[in-house]
């Protein structure tokens, strides 16, 4: 499965080591091969994402550590 770093717009401010609370688990899902993962600590934000698979460009803050990430799929 191809994982994708996403761009992070703000640092976290939650000091290391990271872990996400419990049952968290990606933002979005889809149908295809490629997990979009947070640009700090590498948690799944879009899991299984596939060609023409897409949404509006967000910015969402990851779960896990925090740092907010600019989610883009598809060439926006």
């Amino acid at each position: 499965m191809e994982k994708i770093k996403l761009k992070v717009i703000r640092e976290t401010m939650i000091p290391p080591p990271w872990s996400a609370p419990p049952g968290a688990g990606p933002l979005f899902t889809g149908a295809g091969d490629t997990d979009y993962i947070c640009g700090n600590c590498e948690f799944v934000i879009a899991a299984n994402i596939g060609p023409g698979q897409r949404i509006t460009p967000v910015e969402t803050n990851c779960p896990c550590c925090g740092a907010v990430n600019e989610v883009r799929f598809a060439e926006d």
